[in-house]
């Protein structure tokens, strides 16, 4: 899974709770069946942009990541 965030404003946000907030709307949504099916997270924070925006990118995993 891709993260890419653009804020809003230049206040400080933690990455981490805002991923848990994407999870479990995406949970929710049924997108995803439940958050521990991520195996890799890849995120970037970026510029601040007017009223921020989140972009996603999911990639189904062909194998196994451990083997």
């Amino acid at each position: 899974m891709n993260i890419n965030t653009y804020k809003p404003d230049r206040r400080k946000r933690d990455l981490n709770n805002l991923n848990k907030a994407i999870f479990k709307a995406l949970v929710h949504r049924n997108v995803l069946f439940d958050d521990d099916q991520i195996e890799i997270i890849l995120g970037e924070r970026k510029e601040v942009i007017k009223n921020g925006k989140i972009e996603l990118a999911i990639t189904e995993l062909k194998e196994e990541p451990n083997g």
